[in-house]
């Protein structure tokens, strides 16, 4: 009998009101008093009827019997009613403990059942720890490839809105060589008219002044020079006005490009800010 389940059977015993030191001590009281009884009667033989008291007529002792005898018959009858009263608490007792093998049987299958299930329990919480480490390194790994994702997308970010600058920066450049070429133009356009304004002017002092057309033949001649100068200039506007053409479309066409550009780094700065909600 282990440690264990004497401490079981004690509790038992404790609950159900029985004293358990008092029936051990059976074997020990029936020791003590057979060995007082030989001791009291000095080895003689007594012949006792343990189904009679002394009060009921008593024992007829063989040979004579003297008090102490007496005294010792009646002990002894005492003894004998509390040895049947052990003996039926014995009885009692031996019944409570089958009772109790049979809750010990009972509480040791409890304990197998308790003991697979705290198995199972344990490969259960093993596997939830191994599924706990996997899906700790995957959200490590996920981790890691976000910041990697947003690194790169505040590469290229910064990338494209340094590419923003540079175009803003050529569009200003650009601007500004339209703005200075459209003076020129103007201005040439004034000396044009103010050279036209002349030609006709000489024209009209040619026609009032036939009779001075030789004293003026010299003056015509450098006017006329003037006024084939005046051409060339003239033609080399338009060949400006023609080259001024071609700058403006250039510039609508890196106005366009632009603009391509700005909605493009504005779609990557709205991808940009949806990545870091």
């Amino acid at each position: 009998m282990t440690r264990g389940t004497r401490g079981l059977r004690a509790e038992v015993h404790h609950a159900r009101g029985v004293d358990v030191a008092h029936l051990g001590n059976i074997s020990d009281c029936l020791r003590d008093a057979g060995a007082e009884v030989i001791a009291k009667s000095q080895g003689a033989l007594v012949k006792t009827d343990l189904s009679r008291s002394g009060a009921a007529g008593g024992s007829r002792p063989i040979g004579g019997e003297s008090a102490d005898v007496q005294a010792l018959r009646a002990e002894l009858e005492e003894k004998t009613r509390s040895l049947r009263t052990l003996q039926r608490n014995y009885d009692s007792v031996s019944s409570i403990s089958a009772g109790n093998r049979e809750e010990l049987v009972q509480l040791r299958k409890f304990q197998v059942d308790a003991d697979r299930e705290l198995h199972e329990l344990r490969k259960e919480n093993d596997r939830l720890q191994t599924e706990l480490a996997a899906l700790s390194d995957r959200r490590d790994a996920a981790s890691a490839g976000r910041e990697k994702a947003e690194r790169g997308l505040a590469q290229r970010t910064a990338a494209a809105e340094g590419k923003v600058a540079e175009l803003q920066e050529a569009l200003r450049a650009a601007k500004e060589q339209i703005q200075h070429l459209q003076e020129c133009v103007r201005t040439e356009r004034a000396s044009s008219q103010a050279l036209r304004q002349q030609l006709q002017e000489a024209q009209r002092a040619c026609d009032g002044k036939s009779v001075a057309l030789q004293e003026t033949y010299a003056d015509a001649q450098r006017k006329e020079v003037a006024l084939r100068e005046a051409q060339q200039q003239i033609a080399e506007l338009q060949v400006r006005g023609a080259a001024l053409d071609d700058a403006q479309a250039q510039l609508a066409k890196l106005q366009r490009q632009c603009q391509e550009r700005e909605r493009a780094a504005r779609g990557a700065e709205e991808r940009l800010g949806a990545l870091q909600r």
